[in-house]
């Protein structure tokens, strides 16, 4: 970043510049967060960020593992566009997913799979993502052009370690507490932004 911080004024640059390029680099994530909590510039931190190839992105207001643009656009759209309890969850995945000091991945995953529950409440009726997924494949419930039974229920078989009652969301042992980790919280989020995303897509075709 060495560029970007000869822009500063001269007699800020130099004390700044040494701290970044001495301190440890989770602390000038820190210093970016900070400075971004007084005043949103996600998209112009977000663009230093990709230039220098770095692995952390701002989103939501908070610093997060995730580099991909279009991963960060599947998350973005699902906050924006779903419901107030759908976004609560996905705010609380992303906000446990991207605490450096004392990350929570289960939780994490439990808040993602919960917004897609939310999403999915209205339309099916059911309150568990197991149950909900067996309504959309058993009646084709508002499931657009994705009612595939295949489909559903390899997206059924996909949550179903988290799901069931031995699973992570109701402290089972499932899924070893070791194999919890940020990839796996990062992949689950994402997916289940996806999801929404896919939904809302084709339930807005269907209703053309």
């Amino acid at each position: 970043m060495g560029g970007e911080l000869d822009r500063f004024p001269t007699f800020f640059n130099q004390s700044l510049k040494d701290w970044i390029l001495n301190e440890p680099w989770h602390r000038v994530y820190d210093l970016l967060d900070y400075l971004n909590s007084y005043e949103d510039q996600s998209k112009l931190y977000n663009a230093v960020l990709e230039q220098h190839l770095a692995g952390y992105r701002l989103l939501n207001g908070r610093i997060i593992p995730i580099s991909d643009s279009h991963e960060l656009t599947e998350i973005e759209s699902a906050v924006t566009l779903g419901s107030d309890p759908v976004k609560h969850h996905l705010q609380q995945a992303i906000q446990l997913l991207s605490d450096r000091d004392t990350p929570d991945y289960p939780n994490s995953i439990k808040e993602s799979i919960s917004a897609l529950e939310a999403f999915l409440l209205p339309i099916t009726g059911k309150n568990t993502l197991g149950q909900a997924l067996a309504e959309l494949k058993a009646k084709r419930v508002a499931a657009g052009r994705f009612e595939h039974k295949a489909l559903l229920g390899a997206w059924a078989q996909l949550y179903g370690w988290s799901s069931d009652e031995s699973g992570i969301r109701h402290g089972g042992e499932t899924v070893p507490h070791e194999a919890i980790t940020q990839s796996l919280a990062r992949y689950i989020l994402i997916t289940c932004a996806a999801f929404i995303n896919l939904m809302t897509a084709e339930q807005a075709v269907s209703a053309l």
